[in-house]
């Protein structure tokens, strides 16, 4: 979770600088107005600004341009017009005075200024005021809600297109980091600390899983490309960040928790076989079984064959890694925990796993980090000790259903990359989630793993 006494602290000197609008400007965007009888004298687009200040601003120029136009026919001069204008925008019933108003409860102000030497009359806006108060304010609510639980992505989607410029054409990616960002990304709210410790937890299961000591080279290398999986979908994450652009993240945040399900599954499965004294060298049928020990000149057979080569103890071991039409493959889904308990009540997974290709649903390996989370034991001894698994309080499968989210609803992105800090805190808080749900899992794996081996001992 974040605090609002972490967002007060890195925020702190937004509201001390005399313009803090320069932090939050993006720097290859501005405002396009054309065939208007007034010019823009700031054409800025800023980080987190309200979308309705750039619609009222518009309304603001037409007003203008037709007042103009008007008044230069009857003529006038445009001194004359424009001190109309600021009568019009002292009174909250005419038009101008409704968005002059309008404006104002944003904090921002506005006017109209002519001198001989301008060709037309230009247009400002005032907006330091709206980032010393208003935008502190609304980013401390932003937190509030998020902590609430209020945190869906699709919610977060929505709350950010109201603070950013509508952009309808494709964006090609950009480089340049508006300075509150850099500010952002470089302060104790920062994501990349986030993917820090989450890799520094992937090491701590690395570790506890020990799986070097496992007795075939399948085992190895299949757990080992599920730790490089994690690895991988850090690398892409930080991409991601630097994309300025956030809504993929969630979608690996989402196979984070997979990955992490399925070494814990395949731990506690080579553990459970050694506790019933099975022999952990047979070749399990969730995994491709296409190795072979058999020595091989590699470097002959490379200029035709597609062979991958690794280590395993002291041994060379060769994969052929070409397609393989396979046939007659009978596949067995585990669907969740209930239909597990009953695998196991029934003494068929051994046969299952030695016979069957096995097909491990999202919902089972979720709840698996469920159970680890709640009841600090794996899978096997939860089944064993017929232990219940709630639909209530289970906090991974609510932080899954919310990260699957971003797959299964629409989410309208319409803005430029880096245009909102509401977007990269709302990942920075579903970040933290995995990281505090994984360290927890870790724990409790760890603790697991030492009173199964303790029982075996006895």
């Amino acid at each position: 979770m974040i605090s609002n006494e972490e967002v007060a602290r890195v925020f702190k000197s937004v509201s001390e600088l005399r313009n803090p609008s320069s932090l939050f400007k993006l720097q290859t965007y501005n405002v396009i107005s054309r065939n208007l009888g007034v010019k823009l004298g700031s054409r800025k687009v800023y980080v987190d600004f309200p979308r309705v200040v750039y619609t009222i601003q518009q309304g603001i120029m037409w007003i203008l341009t037709v007042k103009i136009s008007q008044g230069l026919s009857e003529k006038k001069t445009l001194e004359d017009i424009l001190n109309e204008v600021t009568n019009e925008k002292k009174d909250p019933k005419t038009e101008l005075g409704h968005l002059t108003s309008s404006l104002k409860k944003l904090d921002i102000k506005w006017s109209c200024i002519y001198l001989p030497w301008y060709k037309k009359p230009v247009l400002r806006l005032y907006v330091d005021k709206y980032f010393k108060n208003l935008w502190i304010a609304k980013l401390q609510q932003f937190v509030k809600e998020l902590n609430s639980g209020n945190d869906n992505p699709a919610v977060i989607y929505e709350k950010v297109q109201t603070l950013t410029p509508e952009y309808k054409k494709i964006q090609s990616k950009t480089s340049i980091k508006p300075i509150i960002f850099e500010i952002f990304l470089n302060s104790e709210l920062s994501p990349y600390e986030e993917l820090k410790h989450i890799w520094k937890i992937t090491c701590k299961l690395r570790k506890a899983t020990d799986f070097e000591k496992y007795k075939n080279p399948i085992s190895y290398n299949y757990i080992d490309r599920v730790f490089m999986d994690i690895k991988t979908i850090i690398h892409q994450i930080y991409a991601i960040l630097d994309s300025g652009y956030c809504l993929s993240g969630y979608i690996l945040l989402r196979k984070l928790l997979v990955d992490f399900a399925f070494i814990i599954f395949y731990d506690s499965l080579i553990n459970w076989l050694y506790k019933c004294e099975i022999r952990t060298d047979v070749k399990l049928n969730n995994i491709e079984n296409d190795m072979d020990n058999t020595p091989i000149d590699y470097v002959s057979d490379f200029i035709h064959e597609w062979k991958l080569v690794y280590l395993y103890e002291d041994l060379v071991v060769c994969k052929n890694i070409e397609d393989q039409k396979r046939t007659n493959i009978k596949i067995t889904k585990i669907t969740d925990v209930k239909n597990f308990k009953s695998l196991y009540s029934k003494n068929k997974l051994l046969s299952m796993f030695k016979e069957n290709y096995v097909d491990l649903k999202d919902k089972f390996l979720r709840q698996i980090l469920d159970i680890t989370a709640i009841f600090s034991v794996d899978v096997f001894e939860f089944a064993e000790k017929n232990y219940e698994l709630h639909n209530t309080n289970n906090p991974v499968s609510e932080e899954y259903i919310k990260l699957c989210e971003v797959v299964h609803e629409p989410i309208h992105i319409d803005f430029p990359p880096f245009s909102s800090l509401l977007e990269y805190i709302g990942f920075l808080h579903h970040l933290r989630k995995v990281r505090q749900l994984l360290s927890l899992i870790v724990k409790n794996y760890k603790k697991a793993k030492k009173n199964i081996t303790k029982k075996m001992r006895r």
